[in-house]
């Protein structure tokens, strides 16, 4: 008689952590997918920021070759000038 109270006892007991176990289970589901959610948003917003570092990167080249182009308008603007100066 006192084996079967035990072997109830630990049923129940064992039942008892079964539905923790369950519970915990949807729990660890459940954030599982929260951190598929995030690494997808960190995912997207680093090509988001490797597309931007790609366009300040040409938007610099531009302006680097203007500033050569500039750098040789100037130097054949002076060199056009200097022709007319009156000695």
């Amino acid at each position: 008689m006192e084996c079967l109270e035990s072997l109830k006892n630990i049923s129940i007991a064992i039942g008892g952590a079964s539905e923790c176990i369950h519970g915990s289970s949807a729990q660890i589901v459940t954030e599982s997918r929260n951190l598929e959610t995030l690494t997808s948003e960190i995912t997207n917003g680093m090509q988001e920021i490797s597309v931007g570092a790609g366009q300040i990167n040409a938007a610099v080249a531009s302006v680097q070759t203007l500033s050569i182009d500039n750098k040789h308008s100037i130097e054949t603007l002076v060199g056009e000038i200097s022709k007319f100066k009156v000695s």
